[in-house]
């Protein structure tokens, strides 16, 4: 019988300085890990032969460098979320005693985290091979909510692979899973301004939600002499985007979101501003009265009603999907809160 595989995640010092503590061992559904080699491709050559043949004289692809991919996805639980949230470019400043909060938000591009990340496959019967990527980034975050819970997935993308020591050490991921009945939600128009809540977890709750964060890097740094890339710079910056779906809609939030407020007339090409903070958190405590729990808080995204999603059902129940982007309208675009029991990544 095959064994299973693990996939962990550590935070490290610097750049092309491998963690080897601090590594949390998560709780997934499916991951994956391994170099993609970018190829010359074959080309047709005359060598020392006059023989005639009747196939083409080609010479291998030429492998010339590598990238290392890897993937994760689970239900939502409050460690590994955190190293992976640091991944995409966010610093972390914690407080606390036994429960920890860990108040992220985007770094200086200079500052940005690295990641090491241990994967067995476990495919050998009876035998392992845990693969190390260094200098790792995380490059999609994508959370989702709906009827069968809350879910995150993530890409990533590292400089270099090789066979882990086998002396690192890691935590295991408590097995306190963060529900989807549980946490706060609100969807405000107009933060600035008049605000009015559009949506919120106690009332026109959405019945399903999606949060991604792109961290898209530049795979094209590839020095002489290496078969690893040199570097992974951001490519075209940070982009937050998401939806709302299953939203039951008034009119008068239709013309908010549409026609540029509730008195409008006409379909309006001026945006308003909205806020969205979305909560999720566990039914387990830390301590009492503190549940672990992820909040994004985000203070300006602009807002629409998606017009190939909107749902009639019945006599009185129509449903809006609305989607959403986040847009660097204040100081700090975009806070992610991670309350756990980690003393520090």
């Amino acid at each position: 019988m095959a064994k299973r595989a693990t996939f962990k995640v550590a935070k490290q010092s610097a750049k092309g300085t491998a963690a080897t503590t601090g590594f949390h061992c998560g709780l997934y559904t499916t991951t994956g890990l391994g170099e993609n080699w970018e190829l010359v491709p074959d080309t047709d050559e005359h060598g020392c032969t006059t023989a005639s043949t009747v196939f083409r004289d080609l010479s291998a692809p030429t492998r010339t460098f590598y990238t290392v991919e890897g993937n994760a996805e689970g239900f939502l639980y409050p460690n590994v979320i955190g190293a992976m949230i640091l991944g995409l470019g966010f610093a972390d400043s914690v407080s606390g005693t036994t429960a920890k909060t860990h108040v992220m938000t985007a770094a200086s591009a200079t500052a940005d985290p690295w990641l090491t990340i241990l994967h067995d496959g476990n495919a050998d019967v009876g035998s392992t091979l845990e693969r190390r990527a260094k200098d790792c980034r995380t490059t999609k975050l994508k959370i989702d909510a709906d009827n069968n819970g809350v879910k995150w997935s993530a890409d990533v993308a590292g400089l270099s692979l090789d066979t882990a020591l086998g002396t690192e050490t890691s935590t295991t991921e408590p097995t306190t899973r963060m529900l989807r009945s549980l946490g706060t939600f609100s969807l405000t128009f107009d933060p600035a301004g008049t605000p009015v809540v559009i949506s919120s977890n106690s009332s026109n709750a959405p019945r399903g939600l999606s949060l991604t964060i792109d961290n898209p890097t530049s795979k094209d740094d590839y020095p002489l002499w290496s078969a690893a890339l040199g570097d992974l710079p951001r490519d075209s910056g940070i982009r937050i985007e998401g939806e709302f779906s299953g939203i039951p809609v008034q009119y008068s939030v239709y013309k908010q979101l549409m026609w540029g407020g509730a008195s409008g007339t006409a379909p309006s090409a001026t945006w308003k501003d909205c806020s969205a903070d979305i909560k999720f958190t566990t039914a387990e405590e830390i301590t009492t009265g503190v549940p672990y729990s992820l909040q994004f808080t985000l203070p300006r995204i602009r807002a629409w009603l998606d017009p190939d999603n909107y749902k009639r059902t019945g006599a009185n129940d129509g449903r809006w999907t609305i989607k959403w982007q986040m847009y660097v309208g204040t100081s700090t675009p975009v806070t992610a809160t991670l309350i756990n029991s980690v003393a520090t990544y």
